[in-house]
């Protein structure tokens, strides 16, 4: 049984009693209305120009041309229909800390989170400054992991990650380790 809260309920009250799905307190988000309504306008117009492009519209002179484009219409249309069926229903979420929720989840049991800093050929001080925000995360430090992805090769971009103890891979030593380490498997 969903208990709401009486107009009476304080508001820490309110909060405890409102219905949670994971971390997340959900609603729909305003103009909801607004999108079914040309979504279904979109939906229809466009099974009617599918129907006509079917039984009017087909170029029998050359099919090797018509057969194609038909069936990217129809693809684009069915994309276009799954598109709606997903954003149907758009929910405006308001993210909760995993220590904030009901029942509460015990530090040792959050998951682990690693953060994946991509770069080529940046300066290492726009680098440091994202690797820094990343190592400042509300998160426990043990569960927490924080690697730099330089496809440049840079030195530079290793020192500053060997200042600050992160893990480093190049992508181009990397594929080629793996590379090699797979052919000597096979052969």
């Amino acid at each position: 049984m969903i208990k709401t809260p009486s107009p009476r309920t304080k508001p820490q009250e309110k909060e405890k009693s409102s219905i949670f799905f994971g971390s997340y307190k959900t609603r729909l988000k305003s103009k909801t209305l607004a999108f079914r309504f040309i979504a279904e306008i979109n939906i229809i117009l466009g099974a009617w120009y599918i129907h006509w492009r079917i039984t009017n519209s087909l170029n029998f002179d050359a099919l090797w041309l018509a057969i194609p484009l038909l069936i990217a219409e129809i693809y684009s249309y069915f994309g276009g229909v799954l598109f709606i069926i997903g954003m149907w229903r758009p929910l405006k979420r308001k993210v909760k800390s995993l220590d904030k929720m009901l029942p509460p989840l015990a530090r040792k049991e959050w998951g682990t989170v690693d953060v994946f800093i991509t770069c080529y050929n940046e300066p290492p001080e726009i680098i440091e400054k994202t690797a820094a925000a990343a190592l400042q995360m509300d998160y426990p430090a043990k569960k927490l992991r924080v690697y730099i992805l330089d496809d440049g090769n840079s030195l530079l971009i290793r020192d500053m990650a060997s200042k600050l103890s992160l893990n480093i891979f190049n992508t181009r030593e990397d594929f080629n380790r793996k590379l090699i380490g797979i052919q000597r498997k096979v052969a």
